[in-house]
């Protein structure tokens, strides 16, 4: 029992003395810094706080008369975003721990995703939009995805195929059909032995029309060329009048060798090698599409001279129907 007495007399010591200080206030709508003062000139406590903490605390009417210190204190605290703790003869301000807000709540959404014929389509990715939140179907073209809530929007994406965007629907399961992506594959590319279908390439193959060439006039074709043509180098190296054509390479020069031509590609156009002095002279008005072929099977259509790429020009031809003038001025 006295171990019991022994323990429990400095908290009736210390609640004997902050009861034995006696306040007297009547403030209204004042600072808490202000009534702060007061107490401290009337008890002899002090106060340990920073001015954050003050500068969001609400003001604070209070009137009491011989009062304690402990009442006068939770009176003023009452309603305020701080509390505080006596620890002597210093009362120490603090934050007010608030209720730690709920996490969100992550949601699992599934679905399946199949082309136009109803097939399974694995390997589409499904993410979140305007996120890096994502996921792939699998083999057998479903999807499982965790999303923190069901206002966003799903992206799927597949090579080949449309995108394709959809609301999240809580606790649903979304069947989604992707469409062929067709525009871009008819297009044709001029190569070694003819024309083909974008699809059905399977060399390294850059083009670009000659409508897009139109777009930006310059004087010389190598110089419109820049950097329209992904693996295509151009340098201008003379800035002299019919002699400023850009020296071109493809992917890059793949020889020390200084002797002429030894790093050049090999240009045809219309099915006759040309130099390049004659493609110089072409005028990019008379250009219908060109292509480069960039990889080693080049070699096996144009032999070794194909070995440094190959420029594929077409020029223009005449299409039937009325005549048409076109007219572009530059200033």
């Amino acid at each position: 029992m006295k171990f019991v007495l022994i323990l429990l007399f400095p908290l009736f010591a210390l609640l004997n003395t902050v009861d034995a200080q006696k306040i007297t206030l009547s403030e209204k709508d004042v600072p808490l810094e202000k009534v702060f003062k007061e107490i401290r000139r009337q008890s002899g406590y002090n106060f340990i706080y920073n001015s954050q903490m003050l500068r969001e605390a609400n003001p604070v009417s209070i009137v009491v008369k011989n009062a304690g210190l402990k009442s006068v204190l939770d009176l003023c605290f009452a309603g305020q975003p701080i509390t505080y703790l006596i620890n002597r003869n210093t009362v120490v301000v603090k934050w007010r721990q608030q209720p730690a807000a709920p996490a969100n709540q992550l949601q699992l959404i599934k679905g399946l995703v199949r082309d136009e014929q109803k097939a399974a389509l694995p390997g589409v990715s499904v993410y979140l939009k305007d996120e890096k939140k994502g996921t792939v179907t699998d083999a057998d073209g479903r999807y499982m995805l965790e999303v923190p809530d069901d206002t966003g929007i799903l992206v799927f994406s597949y090579m080949g195929f449309q995108s394709k965007e959809i609301a999240i629907s809580s606790g649903g399961y979304a069947i989604v059909d992707l469409q062929e992506d067709t525009k871009g594959l008819a297009e044709l590319v001029v190569v070694g032995y003819g024309t083909q279908k974008k699809l059905t390439v399977t060399g390294s193959v850059s083009s670009v029309k000659g409508s897009e060439l139109r777009q930006n006039p310059s004087a010389s074709l190598q110089n419109t060329l820049s950097g329209r043509l992904p693996g295509f180098f151009s340098q201008q190296r003379s800035g002299i009048p019919g002699s400023d054509g850009a020296a071109f390479y493809i992917r890059g020069v793949s020889t020390f060798s200084n002797g002429a031509g030894a790093n050049q590609p090999l240009i045809i156009v219309d099915d006759v090698e040309s130099t390049y002095d004659q493609v110089a002279r072409i005028d990019a008005n008379e250009i219908e599409s060109i292509s480069i072929l960039k990889d080693a099977s080049t070699t096996a259509v144009y032999g070794i001279k194909g070995a440094n790429g190959v420029m594929v020009i077409t020029t223009r031809r005449g299409q039937a129907g009325p005549a048409k003038i076109s007219l572009r001025t530059e200033t």
